[in-house]
């Protein structure tokens, strides 16, 4: 994706366009990008750096960490960047670019911001993603999602691998048992 820069001289201008997720090439594990991408986005110009200000949206399916239903997730991120014009290329050559700061050539007429607009989706797609904050799982006796309801399982209150700490707790509590 491409912001042509040649109309852009003094002054600020809008960027406003919708792609394919395919366009960014959007493709992360156990994620479904299959909806537009919206990138809305204010450049403005001065003294030779472009300063970037927007948003970039999708939504995508995925599957919830917890109990395994599908939902659709959005990703709304805002974008604040830097781009600052060198014109000699010796300096340009040796300057790093970070996230939200980049450096590219006096005279160039676009701005390639795919690769960074990608990056900013997958980074911010959650590694667990989860249907609802709330979201109570899977029992793991019988597996039945209880967000949809309690299912009947007997629920012990502690792990029973926990019962000799208990009894040595028991015995400390009470004077009277011998350790």
């Amino acid at each position: 994706m491409v912001i042509d820069l040649k109309e852009l001289k003094e002054g600020e201008g809008q960027f406003t366009k919708q792609v394919g997720p395919e366009k960014l090439d959007l493709s992360y594990p156990d994620y479904e990008f299959d909806q537009p991408v919206d990138v809305r986005l204010q450049v403005r110009f001065t003294e030779n750096q472009y300063i970037i200000r927007g948003s970039v949206a999708t939504t995508a399916r995925t599957r919830c960490v917890r109990c395994a239903e599908n939902f659709v997730t959005a990703i709304d991120e805002p974008i604040n960047w830097v781009v600052q014009l060198i014109a000699d290329r010796k300096i340009l050559a040796e300057e790093e670019a970070t996230e939200d700061y980049w450096f590219i050539e006096k005279d160039a007429y676009s701005l390639e911001i795919g690769d960074r607009l990608r990056e900013i989706l997958l980074v911010n797609a959650q590694a667990n993603p989860l249907c609802a904050t709330d979201c109570r799982g899977l029992c793991a006796q019988c597996g039945k999602n209880l967000n949809e309801g309690d299912c009947d399982c007997v629920r012990e209150e502690t792990d029973s691998r926990w019962g000799p700490l208990k009894e040595l707790l028991e015995k400390h509590d009470d004077p009277q048992k011998k350790i």
